[in-house]
């Protein structure tokens, strides 16, 4: 069988029922959008109209990493590695729930750190997540220099705060990546490749062969990814 016919032929079948709805913490829903935008199906009233699959239902049938993680979650270890998550300064994305079935994202990220994936950056590595008049204020606080990019303020805070100071700040820590998070995520690179994927498909093969990262995630299976 061809990979054309694989593809083709990979339609899964999915019960219709009412996915399932973490609740957000109320600390957390300034991230997120209104309750009623999560709805249980994905560009209503257009021809890609599709059912949401929730997480725990992509579990039953996706095939996990080496060391049991599945794609929506490396994904997530993709965006702790930029530096935004948790709480980026955008809320996050719709894509989480539309595309990978995660509500919480907040709790799908403690679940990572708690099995030692992700971990909190020092308060110096979450600099980033300050504004540059932020950043500005800070250094004007202590009569430092104040031009240059954001990435000059960046080290001129660093080298003169001292990590209670910035804490005081009210900064907001961010993720990053542990050893083993680092090693999963390069393990599994498919991942985000097909998530920016411009030409990946719908899972229902209107449009031709089915091309996302859930056909792929089922091809692959747990063996050798790295061609």
């Amino acid at each position: 069988m061809g990979l054309f016919d694989f593809f083709k032929k990979s339609k899964p079948v999915v019960p219709k029922q009412e996915p399932k709805k973490t609740a957000v913490l109320e600390t957390d829903r300034k991230y997120y959008q209104d309750d009623s935008y999560y709805t249980d199906v994905a560009f209503s009233g257009t021809p890609f109209e599709t059912r949401v699959v929730s997480f725990e239902e992509r579990k039953r049938t996706a095939i996990p990493s080496r060391t049991g993680l599945y794609p929506a979650e490396v994904l997530l270890l993709e965006y702790c590695s930029y530096g935004t998550y948790p709480g980026p300064k955008n809320g996050y994305p719709g894509f989480w729930w539309f595309e990978y079935g995660i509500r919480d994202v907040g709790s799908a990220l403690k679940s990572l750190e708690d099995r030692g994936y992700i971990v909190f950056a020092t308060a110096k590595d979450s600099l980033n997540s300050f504004t540059i008049p932020q950043l500005k204020k800070l250094l004007s606080a202590k009569d430092l220099p104040t031009s240059g990019k954001k990435a000059d303020l960046v080290m001129r805070v660093a080298d003169a705060f001292s990590e209670a100071e910035l804490l005081a700040t009210g900064i907001q820590i961010k993720y990053v990546l542990t050893e083993l998070g680092q090693k999963e995520l390069t393990e599994n690179e498919y991942v985000p490749y097909m998530h920016k994927a411009h030409n990946k498909t719908t899972e229902d093969a209107s449009f031709g062969m089915t091309f996302n990262v859930w056909s792929i995630n089922k091809l692959l299976g747990t063996g050798d990814k790295s061609n």
